[in-house]
């Protein structure tokens, strides 16, 4: 194992050695005259030691009678000499759009961290960009310009950008930060007053508890301070945050005085929950190192301060969409009669993958009545798509999945609500607009587009399976054999799998009347969280292969953590545990009893 990805080496003695690490010679040794006596005393000693170089005739004994002949490469006639550079050289990576510049990362300096913001690329002497993007961070060889709090810039490349953004937050991209102190509070015209806490609840005064209104100034271990909600703080730091109100008399305001005594009474062992739990804050003002807005206008103003247009396009292209569902009225228009009023607000996410900033335009659903009818949408069961998938591999069918764009927006709502228009409608805001499409965060959004798919899928011959009422099934004739099957269409709210012989273009068909994610369209990978594979069994027979790792994963990590917040350090996952299945293990096969339906929840991971 020691030769493996090593290269021999000849040394000057005759021996051979391996190293991992060399390099060639350069142009300028090659025709340095020191380098030349060198190379020129390496060969006499070689030839001293291992004899001249071989020749033809020393080959005659083994019946060969001309040297093989080789595929040569394009370096073979350059006689030891450096390739020249290739005529066009490939160009740097632009600025224009890069996903790190702006960010702001923890890193090491000196003998402490600290916060510094990646302002620009690193350009040449000819001003241009250095480096180039690649989806592999390792090779990714852009190089960028970091700026402390104190004015002080280093040069960092995007490898250890990445490094550092991902380290400091969580799987979801919540920034960790650790807490120091609190600076400073302050209430808006939210918060509620002393005089309006108490309230009278079925003819017995009671108090009203929230702590709407209320942000509190931190200062982190990194230095820097944000305003922070209290209803997060009063979580993820009772005690520290109740000694504060005390210490600044503000403990009998309503946000305060229901709470705070508690916590006091009660601070030794909400202490040692705390401990238990990570004492880090998840900052939910950044994600991945990237600023995330509150508002239409935080969001613009945060394009200003960085020089682009990456939240306004997001806003943009999420109004493209979503539009449809507003009827605006004419001003001085009234809104019909026994239509409730809510709010909409735009809300704001940078994806993982390539730090793209996403906007969606939900409606404030919470406040309005419950409707009379079922609000929630069924989706396809598991042991459906297991059969469904088993069946496609019988008759040899293809499978291929997609995925509806803006799923709930195509289908007409079925409650009465209007809203005024907010300042991502441009030149239209602060109009009166009657929603007529069943915008995100209604309450019965789910259900109106399922309705809307069910009749879709009525109109292209389709109709429900009695036993899963999300499978939906038409008969069909392979034509290359006449074959009579039938074709089906699985629906997990706008996750769509399909199976036919033209599955691909049965999914074309129903873009025609929901359009389809760009790119959404192909084989199947992930469906309802678990890996699909298609492989051929020892016989030879093709199936489909549904693999949990992915939710086995997840599902450890919900017991880690439960174990590190409600338990002792000393309960934790073994790091190596075996097997409790067989080698060759088939539980179809298995035969044995099955568990009493009593214990099964106490196996169950949570």
């Amino acid at each position: 194992m020691l030769d493996q990805l090593t290269a021999k080496i000849l040394k000057q003695n005759g021996e051979v050695v391996h190293r991992s690490t060399y390099r060639g010679l350069t142009p300028e040794e090659i025709v340095n005259p020191v380098d030349q006596a060198a190379m020129k005393s390496f060969n006499e000693s070689i030839e001293v030691k291992l004899g001249p170089k071989a020749s033809i005739d020393d080959f005659k004994d083994l019946g060969i009678d001309e040297p093989p002949i080789l595929d040569r490469y394009e370096d073979d006639d350059l006689d030891g000499r450096m390739p020249d550079p290739p005529d066009e050289e490939l160009d740097a990576t632009p600025e224009v759009g890069d996903s790190y510049v702006n960010t702001e990362v923890m890193l090491s300096r000196g003998d402490r961290m600290a916060r510094g913001k990646v302002v620009r690329r690193k350009r040449d002497a000819e001003g241009n960009p250095i480096g180039r993007a690649n989806n592999n961070p390792i090779l990714d060889t852009r190089q960028y310009e970091v700026q402390f709090a104190d004015g002080e810039v280093t040069e960092l490349t995007a490898n250890a950008i990445a490094e550092a953004m991902f380290a400091q937050c969580d799987e979801d991209g919540n920034e960790y930060v650790l807490f120091d102190s609190f600076v400073d509070f302050r209430r808006d015209g939210t918060a509620l007053s002393l005089a309006d806490q108490k309230v009278v609840v079925k003819g017995r005064p009671s108090l009203r508890r929230t702590t709407v209104g209320w942000l509190l100034c931190c200062q982190w271990k990194d230095g820097s301070t944000s305003w922070e909600k209290l209803s997060d703080l009063k979580e993820s730091h009772p005690v520290q945050t109740a000694e504060y109100a005390v210490a600044q008399g503000i403990d009998h305001e309503p946000a305060f005085n229901w709470w705070v005594p508690h916590v006091l009474k009660k601070r030794d062992s909400i202490i040692a929950q705390v401990k238990r739990r990570s004492a880090r804050y998840l900052k939910r003002t950044h994600k991945w190192g990237l600023e995330v807005p509150q508002s239409v206008d935080d969001a613009l103003a945060i394009d200003k301060k960085n020089g682009n247009t990456f939240w306004a396009d997001a806003i943009a292209k999420e109004m493209k969409n979503v539009r449809v569902a507003f009827k605006i009225l004419d001003d001085g228009e009234r809104p019909p009669p026994g239509f409730q009023f809510i709010r909409c607000h735009m809300i704001f996410d940078i994806k993982m993958e390539d730090f793209r900033r996403k906007a969606r335009l939900v409606a404030g659903g919470h406040v309005t009545d419950v409707p009379p009818t079922i609000t929630y949408s069924s989706v396809v069961g598991r042991e459906t798509v297991r059969i469904a998938l088993t069946l496609a591999a019988l008759n040899d069918l293809e499978v291929k999945v997609a995925d509806i764009m803006n799923a709930y927006v195509t289908a007409p709502t079925e409650e009465k609500i209007w809203t005024i228009l907010g300042p991502e409608f441009g030149d239209d805001q602060g109009k009166k607009a009657v929603i007529v499409r069943a915008l995100y965060g209604l309450k019965s959004a789910g259900a109106s587009f399922r309705h809307h798919l069910a009749d879709c899928m009525k109109h292209l011959g389709y109709t429900p399976c009695l036993a899963d009422p999300d499978l939906w099934m038409k008969p069909e004739v392979r034509p290359d054999d006449g074959v009579a099957y039938y074709a089906y269409i699985l629906c997990y709210v706008d996750d769509i799998l399909s199976i036919a012989h033209n599955a691909e273009d049965v999914l074309r068909r129903l873009d025609k009347y929901f359009m389809l994610k760009p790119g959404s369209l192909g084989d199947p990978d992930i469906y309802l969280g678990a890996k699909l594979k298609k492989m051929k069994l020892p016989n030879g027979v093709e199936a489909w292969a549904m693999s949990p790792a992915r939710y086995v994963h997840q599902s450890v990590k919900n017991v880690e953590k439960y174990l590190e917040e409600n338990l002792s350090a000393r309960w934790k996952l073994p790091s190596k545990a075996e097997n409790p299945f067989a080698i060759g293990y088939s539980p179809e096969l298995d035969d044995s009893p099955e568990l009493d339906p009593s214990l099964r929840h106490t196996i169950s991971l949570r």
